[in-house]
């Protein structure tokens, strides 16, 4: 008998519990997993538990896209029946540019479920772009060591980055397919006209020789002539 009480105890502490916190049950999946490049459609799935069931959406999902802030307000009820439940959906982000994104989403909560307001979850995905060889979202001195293994080893770095897309990261775009010398260039140039530095941090002595290097073939190019 104490064992059923016991029992009975533990069940409802378990349903007011996740009653409680609706906003930290379920998970938030940026597809497409793995490296996303500035082409790729990107869609957030959204999947929320709830104590009772069934679970359902009492409003649309609201989307808002400022700068590179993603906040989605998704609205998620549920029945009165005493089995746990969850809903899913699939919020349609576009096509994004090269960059990292922050997002947030806000669960708004139904009467059954208590009412209220709450962070469901945070977090930051990375657009992969020109020169991010170290797929922070920022081109800076931080891509250095990267870039020269990738010219080195590129199966080395590959291993180190598997998500990579050379496609996205090539500093030559259109990428031609390979990260080699004659990329330094125009890496050079996307490093300085970002302001690359990283207060605190130096580069190895082999990467600031290519970059070197580099620097004199982009002062070496030939000007156009003016018209």
């Amino acid at each position: 008998m104490k064992t059923h009480a016991l029992l009975g105890a533990i069940g409802l502490m378990a349903v007011l519990l996740a009653t409680t916190s609706l906003y930290g049950q379920g998970s938030v999946q940026i597809l497409p997993s793995g490296g996303i490049a500035p082409w790729d459609a990107v869609t957030m799935q959204i999947t929320v538990s709830t104590p009772t069931s069934p679970a359902f959406l009492y409003e649309p999902t609201q989307l808002d896209i400022t700068g590179h802030q993603i906040t989605v307000d998704i609205f998620v009820d549920a029945g009165f029946l005493q089995m746990f439940d969850s809903v899913t959906d699939w919020v349609d982000l576009g096509v994004l540019p090269a960059g990292a994104w922050d997002y947030l989403v806000i669960g708004h909560a139904g009467a059954n479920l208590g009412g209220g307001v709450g962070p469901f979850a945070a977090d930051t995905f990375v657009v992969q772009g020109p020169g991010d060889f170290d797929l922070d979202g920022v081109t800076n001195l931080l891509d250095i060591n990267d870039f020269v293994l990738a010219i080195v080893d590129w199966n080395a770095y590959a291993a180190l980055y598997p998500e990579a897309d050379i496609l996205c990261i090539d500093p030559r775009q259109p990428s031609d397919g390979v990260i080699n010398l004659l990329d330094i260039p125009e890496f050079v140039v996307m490093y300085t006209d970002v302001g690359g530095g990283v207060s605190g941090l130096v580069p190895e002595p082999a990467a600031m020789t290519l970059l070197t290097l580099g620097g004199f073939t982009v002062l070496r190019r030939p000007r156009a002539a003016r018209p």
